[in-house]
């Protein structure tokens, strides 16, 4: 379980969305909801210090970036049945 400490309506790739930081034992984790735009299937990137993945949504895609790989995986799978995206 986890505390939602930052919630906000934002704007990604000219489609409406939603912005979330998650704190954790691990550090924060962001998740953003693209609305009406899709990855075909769900993949990782990583950077320097960050690592993340893109998983499709019905109606977009739920893309979640943090510190350590485990917790984002975790917090992508229980997420990515739980959004349920309506405008």
């Amino acid at each position: 379980r986890h505390t939602v400490t930052y919630a906000a309506p934002c704007e990604l790739m000219q489609e409406p969305g939603l912005h979330l930081v998650l704190a954790s034992e691990s550090g924060p984790v962001t998740v953003l909801v693209i609305v009406d735009r899709q990855v075909g299937q769900a993949r990782m990137f990583s950077g320097e210090d960050l690592r993340g993945v893109l998983r499709p949504l019905r109606r977009g895609t739920l893309a979640v970036v943090g510190a350590e790989g485990g917790l984002v995986d975790a917090v992508a799978a229980e997420l990515a049945g739980r959004i349920e995206i309506r405008i």
